[in-house]
């Protein structure tokens, strides 16, 4: 009677665990984002991962005839937001339609597919003609066609380099404006000599 007992309990707990792990399998993965807005972490955790691509590429133009085109050497999506997709070791360019172009480089990027607005973490350079800038956030509204630096900003040129806290650039005019998160800090510019 007691060894029947025992083989119950037995069969019992692997029906509960086999049952855990077809609809719960370890092998999901977590990723773990960290975005850094205005000096605050916001941490959000994804589960189960949908789609790898390796060696991605999307490229859009909006109404404006502006060319925006993001690569990376991995995109993933998840399955809980299908439409970002979150990329590693990135490059984007954008294209004006009279030629010139602004080149991006940055550790990782979210592009929304829906959108295509784009926002660039990390180690991020700036090239435009004979302009380089350094920062470590950036976001590209491709609708609203402005761009966002913010954090630690560096802008180099040939007479001058700046130093910021965030600097928003309007696609169509050019029009640039720098300023400090702290209004009682100043922008700070070093002539070249």
């Amino acid at each position: 009677m007691k060894k029947r007992r025992i083989i119950q309990i037995f069969l019992l707990f692997s029906i509960f665990f086999l049952i855990l792990f077809i609809y719960f399998p370890i092998t999901e993965k977590k990723i773990k984002k960290e975005f850094l807005i205005e000096n605050k972490t916001i941490i959000t955790t994804y589960e189960s991962t949908k789609n790898i691509i390796e060696k991605a590429n999307f490229v859009t133009r909006n109404d404006n005839g502006i060319l925006f085109e993001i690569n990376s050497d991995t995109a993933m999506t998840l399955a809980n937001d299908p439409e970002i997709n979150y990329m590693e070791n990135v490059n984007a360019n954008i294209t004006f339609l009279n030629g010139e172009k602004i080149f991006i480089k940055s550790d990782r990027a979210n592009f929304s597919q829906f959108s295509s607005n784009s926002y660039f973490e990390g180690n991020i350079i700036i090239y435009y003609n004979e302009n380089t800038i350094l920062c470590e956030n950036l976001d590209i509204n491709i609708t609203e066609i402005l761009i966002s630096l913010y954090n630690n900003i560096e802008f180099i040129d040939l007479e001058k380099i700046v130093y910021a806290d965030q600097m928003n650039i309007n696609l169509i005019n050019k029009q640039t404006k720098v300023f400090m998160f702290d209004q009682n800090k100043k922008v700070k510019t070093v002539i070249k000599n």
